[in-house]
């Protein structure tokens, strides 16, 4: 039996850069014919993962190999896309099966581990990732986003410019190249949030349902606390207040409490009030969350009166 070590150099370095997924074509030009790819299928030393694509190692392949074959699968021009280019480009970490495979044309084949889609528009580049290729992060960004909802699309674009994987500018520029985009109005007025500093669903829901909704004084957001080298989600930095939004995760463990409690006295010694919110009562309750902050910001010094949002009117009903 042929040792995996014995196969041709061209196919080892394939097994590399494809992991360790082959198909029939690329072992015949490297002189590896039909008998021995045979012989090591019969062995269960390959394990054949369509026709003519082939796993090349006796376990099960992983998440990375099926993105692999998928896009051998689907011809030369295939690309992954959706879900799968984002975690490809970092967006996420989340290795979502059936792999998502965008392909010039109808895919020869069916696979129970992938999603084959006609790439039907122009335009949308590729991300310059040798192998598997892929969707660039602006398109894979604003296809995720065109029907999905709200919050989605918020978390989408504000993870997106957070990881500095690319800016609203060359967001905003992708929407306009495109003559046909879903959530177009959404995103465009998510982009301009995100370009003052939102960068989190809840910072989202803070900015729009409690601060713009009651008429509040516009904050300052990520701030950078002086003297401290710390950073908060908004700031009123003439009253000196500090606001902290507390996401689902991240603040549940004790050392992240404690984290929050330090940073939070840090801000305290240097004369900066800090207010901290969940996300349920920014999600739960915003009129209650505007209520406390105006009466904070009235406090330190703010001359405003703020107004009742629509939910506030219905509520004294």
């Amino acid at each position: 039996m042929l040792p995996r070590q014995d196969l041709p150099e061209p196919l080892r370095r394939l097994c590399i850069v494809q992991s360790n997924v082959l198909t029939a074509g690329q072992c015949a030009a490297a002189g590896f014919g039909r008998s021995p790819v045979r012989r090591l299928l019969a062995a269960d030393l390959w394990r054949r993962m369509a026709p003519g694509v082939f796993f090349t190692e006796t376990s099960d392949p992983g998440w990375h190999a099926l993105v692999c074959a998928a896009v051998l699968i689907g011809g030369q021009g295939s690309r992954a896309g959706g879900s799968t280019a984002a975690t490809l480009l970092g967006l996420h970490d989340v290795q979502e099966l059936p792999v998502d495979i965008l392909v010039p044309l109808r895919a020869p084949t069916r696979a129970s581990w992938a999603r084959f889609t006609r790439d039907s528009a122009l335009g949308r580049g590729d991300s310059g990732r040798s192998f598997p290729p892929c969707l660039n992060i602006v398109d894979t960004v604003l296809d995720l986003c065109a029907g999905d909802t709200r919050a989605n699309t918020v978390g989408w674009l504000s993870s997106a410019v957070r990881k500095r994987l690319t800016t609203p500018k060359a967001l905003i520029r992708g929407v306009q190249r495109r003559s046909r985009q879903g959530n177009r109005a959404l995103i465009l007025g998510v982009l301009e949030d995100v370009q003052l500093g939102v960068q989190s669903n809840l910072e989202f829901r803070y900015l729009n349902d409690v601060e713009r909704a009651h008429g509040l004084p516009r904050a300052d957001r990520q701030f950078a606390v002086p003297g401290t080298g710390k950073h908060a989600d908004a700031a009123y930095p003439v009253h000196r207040v500090l606001i902290e939004l507390d996401g689902r995760l991240g603040h549940e463990r004790s050392e992240d409490r404690f984290r929050d409690r330090r940073r939070d006295n840090a801000h305290s010694i240097r004369g900066w009030l800090t207010v901290r919110f969940g996300w349920a009562d920014v999600t739960g309750d915003p009129c209650a969350v505007a209520a406390q902050v105006a009466d904070v910001l009235r406090d330190c010094g703010w001359t405003g009166s703020g107004h009742p949002c629509p939910r506030c009117l219905r509520a004294e009903k």
